[in-house]
């Protein structure tokens, strides 16, 4: 059984969560111990919650530079995972930038200057703002790669991992794949 801070156990009632799912059960405690890991299961079984929430424990204190950076394929995808994080974390007032292309700069490099704890990027667009110097990546500990098996597909990863590169070697990674029966490795 999975105790969650009673923040996170509120804001997961108030989305109408009664239990954790599957994925979440198998991917929340390899993450708790700072654990890289692969996990798969199908559309709409709680993979963002599953590396949502341990993330979010980690919230302490203002938001500076991101500790956590999730990469996603598209924009749409960036929006869901961000609003996501920020349903979950509200009660911890979690401090989410979403970064995507297809709109300006200018509010998002405000939103990272001003601070955040985490940031959901796509890969093109997180490469422009580091090339910008506007992503300060130097705080990143935990890397996410939602749905890897998608940008594969769109041949987004090797651009996206050159991203990762530029966090320390101790960051912690979590990647997650589409798939019909949920499954962890760690």
């Amino acid at each position: 059984m999975i105790t969650l801070a009673p923040d996170l156990d509120r804001a997961i009632g108030d989305l109408g969560w009664t239990n954790l799912t599957p994925i979440q059960d198998l991917v929340i405690p390899h993450l708790r111990e700072g654990r890289d890991l692969f996990a798969q299961a199908q559309t709409g079984t709680g993979k963002t919650g599953a590396f949502a929430l341990p993330i979010l424990e980690r919230i302490n204190g203002r938001a500076a530079a991101p500790f956590a950076l999730v990469i996603v394929p598209t924009r749409e995808l960036c929006a869901q995972v961000a609003a996501e994080f920020q349903a979950l974390g509200r009660h911890r007032s979690a401090r989410v930038v979403a970064l995507y292309g297809g709109v300006g700069y200018r509010d998002q490099e405000l939103a990272l200057r001003r601070g955040a704890h985490i940031a959901v990027a796509t890969p093109g667009r997180l490469i422009d703002l580091i090339d910008r110097g506007a992503a300060d990546l130097v705080d990143v500990d935990t890397v996410v790669i939602d749905e890897a098996d998608r940008m594969a597909e769109m041949g987004s990863c090797p651009r996206s991992s050159g991203s990762c590169a530029t966090s320390p070697a101790s960051t912690r990674r979590c990647c997650s794949r589409r798939r019909s029966t949920a499954s962890c490795k760690a």
